[in-house]
């Protein structure tokens, strides 16, 4: 139950650590760059999406640990599309017109993928919630086998 009240508490300033992650997933994937923008605005959607992505997690896993049901497909998603679209801003700011959104996208299928071993499942699933053209399969697998690649690397064989 503690961990259910630090979820509601962190909630009320957070809201997007509620639920599977469906808000946080969405929140990466509208980020834009509006024309004119400041530093100081860049730096702020870098630090909120940074923090949320924290704060997911860490609630996630306590979640979990606490014994409470539920899974890692989604909050995977959404861990991945807020990375994602924190490279993708910070990208965006040397590379204007970059689509931060796509950036976001890659990120979500990247980190499901290396989260669940199974690259041809994060790369089908993310083509069909996000109705991806066929042409998105190329960039989505880069990443995504770069990403196995490098989880690879660090997985513990027992």
């Amino acid at each position: 139950t503690g961990v259910a009240l630090l979820t509601g508490l962190v909630a009320l300033v957070v809201p997007q650590v509620m639920g599977n992650g469906r808000a946080l997933a969405q929140m990466g994937m509208d980020q834009r760059l509006p024309a004119g923008f400041s530093g100081l605005q860049l730096a702020q959607s870098l630090a909120l999406l940074v923090l949320f992505a924290l704060v997911k997690a860490l609630l996630t896993t306590a979640t979990i640990r606490a014994g409470a049901f539920g899974g890692t497909l989604t909050p995977s998603i959404a861990l991945g599309s807020a990375t994602g679209a924190v490279f993708g801003l910070s990208l965006a700011y040397l590379l204007p017109g970059l689509p931060v959104w796509q950036c976001a996208v890659i990120g979500a299928a990247s980190l499901l993928a290396a989260s669940q071993q199974a690259p041809l499942m994060a790369m089908a699933m993310l083509m069909e919630v996000c109705h991806l053209p066929v042409m998105a399969f190329m960039p989505m697998g880069l990443a995504v086998a770069l990403s196995m690649a490098v989880s690879h690397l660090f997985v513990v064989k027992a």
